[in-house]
């Protein structure tokens, strides 16, 4: 009884003739657009494509969108009875001609068209659909481009009411999002827009990133985007400090691009200073998160490989964990592909971003080993008994010189 008069206030507020069947509940109106049988809800979503700076030349193309019936009134054995929505296809990159610009990408948004335009509902209920962007890309892509698409899933509620006439209207329209673009779970219920005038501030929303991997020929001869190394400048064979079996700890923090959708995992790989392979890992984003690190030991000539970092995305290389060696000058020699060289002092590079897809990057790390001995041969521990034969030696010739101007003084007079 509770529930009957619950439905009754809420169709009194809504000023609806609405009919549901016992039991069934309106969902939350919060989150929904408002119609009357002169004027229907309507809702629209949006698609946005993030490309990132340093790709000017995207090629174009559309995304499709699925939609799949779920339940009539809470019955998915009556979702035969819900009538198909518009097949609906988007191209960003033709339809926004100013993008924004977001975390250093342009971000390209355009919107549906209303998602229940010249659909007929057959009766009072509410009607429950499913919406996903489909995998598919009909731009031509370049090898060095792919498209990371949404995992974004929504629950599109359409609620449907009887007018005066006995005729059906869409009265309105709620959408609660399961899961976000990267597949975690989503936000919930949400206002869609419901002209589509606004796409970029759009909830009921699929983003994309376009994504650029280049790269070329490193340093080392390998194939690869960015080619860490290591070199110390006064070596000598062995493992003592300074010796070419020295091993040295780097710590490489990678912050995705604002085009990277999901959580990536990026690849490398370790050669000695022979060009033989002795190793490889990975650099794996936790859900949600912007930066991922990865630690990696070189010893003099030996090498990492970082084989797929997108264009946009920023590193910054940091030899033993920002503390200073002892007895060693660092600096980093840091090329793009145009050679063009940088030299920065110090434990770490600073942030650098990956800008461009035709040639590879390099980070040369060079240690400069110092002694404290002192260059002469003595011993620093022997100083102070040297310094006291010193002073004994200079007493004696002291005594001596007096004892002679003494005897000088008396032969004289």
């Amino acid at each position: 009884m509770r529930k009957k008069n619950i439905k009754i206030l809420l169709a009194g507020l809504l000023g609806a003739a609405l009919t549901l069947p016992m039991g069934q509940a309106l969902p939350a109106m919060a989150a929904a657009t408002g119609g009357t049988p002169d004027s229907p809800a309507e809702a629209c979503f949006s698609k946005t494509l993030m490309v990132p700076a340093g790709v000017d030349d995207p090629a174009s193309g559309s995304f499709a969108f699925q939609w799949s019936k779920a339940e009539l009134d809470g019955n998915t054995s009556d979702a035969g009875l819900l009538p198909d929505l518009p097949a609906i296809s988007l191209d960003p990159l033709a339809g926004d001609a100013s993008p924004e610009t977001v975390g250093g990408s342009l971000a390209y948004s355009v919107s549906s068209p209303n998602i229940v335009a010249g659909v007929t509902f057959p009766q009072p209920g509410i009607y429950t659909y499913g919406l996903k962007e489909a995998q598919g890309y009909s731009g031509s892509l370049p090898s060095t481009d792919s498209i990371r698409y949404s995992a974004a899933e929504y629950k599109v509620m359409v609620q449907v009411a009887l007018a005066g006439d006995g005729s059906t209207y869409v009265e309105n329209i709620v959408v609660d999002q399961a899961k976000g673009d990267g597949g975690s779970p989503g936000d919930g219920k949400t206002a869609p827009d419901p002209d589509g005038s606004t796409p970029e501030a759009n909830p009921f929303t699929f983003t994309n990133g376009y994504v650029r991997t280049g790269g070329g020929t490193t340093p080392g001869g390998q194939e690869g985007v960015l080619e860490l190394s290591k070199r110390i400048a006064n070596k000598w064979t062995g493992a003592a400090p300074g010796g070419v079996a020295t091993s040295f700890p780097f710590g490489i923090a990678v912050t995705k691009a604002a085009s990277e959708v999901g959580d990536p995992t990026y690849h490398y790989e370790t050669f000695d200073s022979d060009g033989t392979s002795t190793g490889a890992g990975t650099i794996s984003f936790a859900a949600g998160a912007a930066t991922a690190t990865a630690s990696i030991t070189l010893k003099e000539g030996e090498y990492a490989v970082f084989k797929d970092f997108p264009v946009g995305t920023a590193y910054t290389v940091t030899e033993n964990g920002g503390t200073v060696l002892p007895n060693y000058n660092t600096s980093y020699e840091v090329t793009d592909p145009a050679g063009t060289a940088t030299t920065v002092t110090g434990m770490a590079t600073g942030s650098r971003t990956i800008a461009d897809s035709t040639g590879a990057y390099g980070v040369a790390c060079t240690n400069r080993y110092y002694s404290t001995e002192v260059p002469t041969g003595i011993v620093m521990d022997s100083l102070p008994f040297l310094g006291l034969i010193a002073v004994a030696l200079s007493g004696a010739a002291a005594f001596v010189i007096a004892r002679r101007r003494r005897a000088r003084d008396a032969s004289g007079s």
